[in-house]
């Protein structure tokens, strides 16, 4: 029973915002947290960094997919994945997440959780760290792996 709860809400066709806890009281990713990222990376002057290019690139990658997700409309979905949208949202605004802590973590290494008293490092400790959660919040990644298989692809969900 918990499951088809949690199974509906993931599934729910929205952006996934529901689903993840992305409404602002929880959840810390939003286009300023990327803004702030990249003006971080700017002034420890990373963007000449050969070892912060994989990870720039995979924030930039999945912001992009993420943006492409949030852009589809109902009846925009190809082969009935429509009622699994929520799902599809979900994932992948949390590995966008993911990709930004990532980069964080990279761009700070210990500073991102020892407070130095330098500018806007610290604070992406709590970032850092809550990233996480978002593929717990609401249900688990697991879940909405199984709501696509088996609501939106058709195949036997055991």
């Amino acid at each position: 029973m918990a499951m088809m709860i949690c199974e509906e809400r993931v599934a729910s066709p929205d952006d996934g915002s529901r689903a993840t806890g992305a409404r602002g009281e929880s959840v810390p990713f939003t286009p300023a947290s990327t803004e702030r990222l990249l003006a971080l990376i700017r002034r420890l002057d990373g963007e000449s960094d050969p070892v912060l290019r994989p990870h720039i690139a995979r924030v930039v990658a999945a912001i992009t997919a993420l943006r492409a997700v949030s852009a589809l409309t109902p009846g925009s979905w190809t082969h009935d994945l429509e009622p699994v949208a929520g799902s599809v949202g979900a994932l992948v605004m949390t590995r966008a997440a993911d990709a930004v802590a990532d980069l964080a973590a990279a761009v700070l290494g210990d500073h991102a959780v020892i407070d130095f008293g330098d500018p806007d490092t610290i604070a992406w400790s709590e970032f850092i760290l809550g990233v996480p959660v978002l593929h717990v919040v609401g249900c688990t990644d697991e879940f909405a792996h199984a709501a696509i298989a088996g609501r939106g692809l058709g195949l036997s969900q055991r």
